[in-house]
């Protein structure tokens, strides 16, 4: 729609800051945060539900993100009106915001880019997990279920994307992989067109993050029609209705749940819930 483009990155705070400082025309703010001064005809989008988690849960989880985040939070409540439109991605995420800072105006807008469908004769992998191994992102809790489904003596390929300095992990997946039942293929870190080539060679969609504001693997694997398996939360059915959903605290849960996908002969149907918004966005920056 526009060529008229400039996009900004910022690697320190001190650029942030002289950036929140400045007068721009139409700015979309992507980065969670606000500017310093008012804009007209501004968009800021919150995508990280740590800031709007409450203080005692990001406390729990570790002291470094209960000031972070903490801080982070109370910079958008003092700012949060300086756009003129405040976006989300999901409903959970949409109340979360107004809940937490009670923005003036504010809309959800979810949008992605999509992969390219291709025809595929033979599936490579069962099951992938397109994410880096943050904690929230329970790579543990999937190695435990691919290890009791090595007990039950059920085959499976599962492909991951865990980077190469998360040793611990690797090494889970080494000795893992000394089973003659499960495969698990690590790509580490990857482009986006290898990530949709991935997609395009796997079944299903496993799933078990504990915490996400949009969940984009989710949409992207719906668009190409994979199964998907699930943890019972809120997120997930923000954006899809789950092939099957699991516990997200139970291994067990989550093997049985893989084991019965691996059985069934019929795929109970998966349908996803959001529609991609970035013509609309850029049309409201555009329009004026």
């Amino acid at each position: 729609l526009t060529k008229k483009r400039k996009i900004v990155l910022y690697s320190t705070n001190l650029e942030k800051i002289k950036l929140f400082t400045k007068k721009i025309k139409n700015p979309f703010y992507f980065g969670n945060l606000p500017p310093i001064r008012k804009v007209n005809n501004s968009i800021l989008y919150i995508h990280n539900s740590y800031l709007t988690m409450n203080l005692t849960k990001l406390f729990k989880l570790s002291f470094k993100f209960f000031i972070k985040y903490g801080l982070q939070q109370l910079y958008i409540k003092l700012f949060i009106n300086n756009c003129a439109l405040t976006s989300c991605q999901t409903e959970s995420m949409f109340n979360s915001i107004i809940l937490k800072y009670k923005p003036k105006k504010i809309e959800k807008l979810p949008f992605y880019q999509e992969c390219i469908k291709k025809d595929v004769d033979i599936k490579e992998y069962d099951f992938c997990y397109i994410s880096m191994a943050h904690p929230h992102k329970n790579h543990k809790l999937l190695l435990k279920s691919l290890k009791l489904l090595d007990k039950y003596n059920i085959k499976c390929k599962i492909a991951l994307t865990v980077e190469n300095y998360r040793k611990e992990l690797l090494d889970d997946i080494e000795l893992i992989n000394l089973s003659s039942n499960i495969v698990i293929k690590n790509y580490g870190t990857i482009s986006k067109s290898e990530v949709c080539r991935i997609y395009n060679k796997s079944k299903c969609l496993v799933f078990p993050s504990s915490e996400e504001s949009f969940g984009l693997p989710l949409i992207e694997a719906a668009k190409l029609n994979l199964d998907i398996i699930a943890p019972n939360l809120y997120y997930v059915f923000d954006v899809v209705i789950p092939t099957l959903s699991f516990e997200i605290n139970s291994e067990k849960d989550l093997a049985m749940k893989m084991k019965e996908y691996l059985e069934l002969e019929e795929k109970k149907e998966m349908k996803l819930l959001v529609e991609n918004k970035i013509d609309i966005i850029i049309k409201k920056l555009v329009s004026k």
